[in-house]
Parts: C-alpha cells; sequence; structure tokens
C-alpha cells in the first residue's frame, strides 16, 4: 500500500519484467515504486501541469509522459536524464 496524501493518481503502469509500477499524479509529479523492497525506486517531475498518463518502454529504458500542457516527455528512467520532449501547442 503506497500511501501520498494530497496527489490523485492519473494513471499506472506496470513495467513488463521488473517488479515497478510507474504512477502519474494529478500533481505533475511521477513515481516509480518497487512492489517487492515496498520502496519508491525513482521520481520525476517533468512539467508542472498534471501527468494524464505515463508508459513504460522497456526495451529502450524510456518512461513516455503526456501532460495537460501538450507536451510528450521522454525520460530514461535509469539515469533520469530527459531524451525527448514533442509539443503540438
Amino acid at each position: 500500500e503506497l500511501l501520498q496524501k494530497g496527489d490523485r493518481v492519473k494513471c499506472i503502469d506496470y513495467h513488463p519484467t521488473e517488479p515497478w509500477v510507474l504512477l502519474c499524479l494529478f500533481s505533475g509529479k511521477a513515481i516509480i515504486f518497487d512492489t517487492e523492497k515496498k520502496e519508491i525506486r525513482n521520481h520525476f517531475e517533468p512539467g508542472y501541469q498534471p501527468i494524464r498518463c505515463g508508459r513504460f518502454i522497456a526495451r529502450k529504458q524510456w518512461i513516455v509522459f503526456g501532460c495537460d500542457d501538450l507536451k510528450v516527455r521522454v525520460y530514461n528512467y535509469n539515469t533520469g536524464e530527459k531524451v525527448s520532449a514533442l509539443s503540438w501547442a
């Protein structure tokens, strides 16, 4: 059980091979939670807008986020570095 006061979860994705769950929050933060160790593995703040969706891309070691600011951001989930950002605004 993961308790995070004040942040509404907008999207959940499970990693296909690791025991991780990706939680995308309305606050604009994202958390990778390790379900075996019961701890936060990594966290991201891709923007100041709510994150509406997030997905693991395991073969590239990426996470893709879609936010309310009409941008899609791609991060490496091991290093935390931003790989790319796309905008339709």
